[in-house]
């Protein structure tokens, strides 16, 4: 007898699960949009190597490395 609403409510969650847009929990940013990588940046060395860069030195780095990371 339970069956068929079990059933009901399964199919409905997945449904809704397809259906939505992925959102984060609150006060949290999601990393990937389950689509593609826009808004990924690319890797500057490691956290030791970027401490020791001038600002100019970072943006440089970065702009480098964001040239590798396909956005598409």
């Amino acid at each position: 007898m339970k069956l068929p609403l079990i059933l009901a409510t399964l199919v409905a969650l997945a449904a809704h699960a397809q259906s939505a847009e992925p959102t984060p929990p609150a006060g949290f940013t999601a990393l990937f949009n389950g689509k593609d990588l826009s808004g990924w940046k690319g890797l500057v060395g490691n956290p030791i190597s970027r401490s020791k860069m001038t600002a100019d030195e970072l943006l440089k780095a970065e702009a480098a490395a964001n040239s590798t990371v396909q956005n598409d």
